[in-house]
């Protein structure tokens, strides 16, 4: 069984990235990234209506991972610190080592490999660290970017989880993908 322990926060660095925890510091970047129309085209969310549901936001993943159920990283680039994206570990269930992944990154960023990175960094701690036998990814099956990125690190589409979709009109679009350990 999964004792995931989050303290300190894990910083996790890739040759050109620091993936680091949320602050409060990070609302008008959250705002900016969970308020993009490319960026929420695929995703089943609503759009933040002003910064301070975003704070609302910040505060709800705070209280996630001191439960230690919820890992957020945000990522930055290692030159500048510049926010460009998140990734985290999320609905995680400790009976069945299992976690969901979650990521989004500014649409400036996109095909440059960033998202690679911090998934690779992501998911090694992942393994190695956390011991998960299992990380689920939630996708829409049109999102053909996602989905290439879910394949390039060997997730494979589990028709057994997706009978957790049945019935779930709003969920009809989505497929979920699975990795195993």
């Amino acid at each position: 069984m999964l004792y995931p322990n989050f303290e300190p926060f894990p910083v996790l660095e890739t040759e050109r990235l620091i993936l680091r925890p949320l602050s409060a510091k990070d609302a008008s970047d959250l705002y900016q990234i969970r308020s993009n129309r490319i960026v929420n085209k695929f995703l089943r969310r609503s759009k933040p209506l002003s910064p301070d549901h975003v704070h609302r936001f910040i505060d709800k993943v705070i209280s996630y991972q001191l439960k230690h159920e919820w890992l957020f990283w945000v990522i930055c680039n290692k030159n500048n610190h510049q926010f460009i994206g998140n990734i985290c570990f999320w609905n995680i269930i400790k009976e069945f080592d299992l976690a969901e992944l979650g990521y989004e990154l500014l649409p400036e960023f996109f095909n440059q490999g960033f998202m690679s990175e911090a998934m690779s960094a992501v998911l090694n701690y992942g393994q190695m660290t956390l011991q998960l036998a299992l990380i689920e990814a939630w996708t829409h099956k049109d999102n053909f970017y996602s989905l290439k990125l879910l394949n390039k690190f060997n997730f494979s589409r589990d028709p057994e989880l997706e009978e957790k979709l049945i019935g779930s009109p709003e969920l009809l679009d989505y497929i979920i993908l699975a990795k195993r350990f």
